[in-house]
């Protein structure tokens, strides 16, 4: 399954892509996430890895975190995985204007197993990443009119 989303932030690009490195801001913006530990590099550093524990409801999900590239302000990737399910979101930010930001989140997902089901659920997934998105947005326009 792959699907991409875009959004448009008032915000310069700096302060975007500080704020989206910034583990210490993550719940702001990752409600779910109960728990985020580096375990190996430097955090949000080509190669670092991270566990991370999500909550849904009831529902609690242990997952890791690889930074596959590192090219920021303009890229990073990093791959997701869990039990049957691997992720990779290409991340891009664009500068439109000195005030405004374009972020560009490219997803490919991958299931295995039982996990394939979850194939059907595409526009759930689009669902999800979008209001993360949206949720992102709102943090970081919030903190550049305070800048």
């Amino acid at each position: 399954m792959n699907y991409v989303d875009e959004v448009v932030i008032a915000a310069p690009r700096d302060v975007v892509v500080r704020l989206f490195t910034d583990s210490a801001r993550f719940t702001e913006w990752q409600p779910g996430l109960e728990c985020y530990e580096v375990v190996s590099g430097t955090q949000a550093q080509t190669g670092a890895v991270a566990e991370l524990t999500t909550r849904t409801g009831s529902r609690v999900m242990g997952m890791t975190e690889t930074v596959e590239l590192n090219a920021l302000p303009d890229e990073m990737i990093v791959v997701y995985e869990t039990h049957g399910v691997w992720n990779s979101t290409v991340n891009r930010f664009f500068e439109q204007t000195p005030s405004t930001t374009r972020w560009v989140c490219e997803n490919e997902f991958r299931f295995e197993g039982l996990r394939k089901a979850f194939a059907l659920m595409e526009g759930s997934f689009k669902k999800e990443s979008r209001e993360t998105m949206e949720r992102f947005k709102v943090l970081a326009e919030r903190i550049a009119a305070g800048e």
